[in-house]
């Protein structure tokens, strides 16, 4: 089940001038399409750790560096590198 794109940073969203790219992508690279549900799994995760108001923990801090690693990933994916 996928969440609105409002309640937490899609690829998508940050990366806009990617859009098109990234649906061909996960529609044609197996390997893409894992690795980009892995990033929204984790974002989703994240974003739900900051929503009750609760300082975020070590649990966070390892989310949050999974996240930017599979967002740099992503990115080289996407830039064809």
């Amino acid at each position: 089940m996928s969440l609105p794109p409002h309640d937490f940073p899609h690829l998508v969203h940050e990366l806009p001038e990617f859009r098109e790219r990234i649906r061909v992508l996960q529609a044609e690279d197996a390997h893409f399409a894992r690795l980009y549900e892995r990033y929204l799994d984790v974002s989703r995760e994240l974003h739900g750790l900051g929503q009750d108001g609760e300082p975020l923990t070590g649990q966070a801090a390892v989310l949050a560096s999974r996240r930017v690693h599979l967002k740099g990933v992503l990115y080289e994916m996407l830039r064809g590198d």
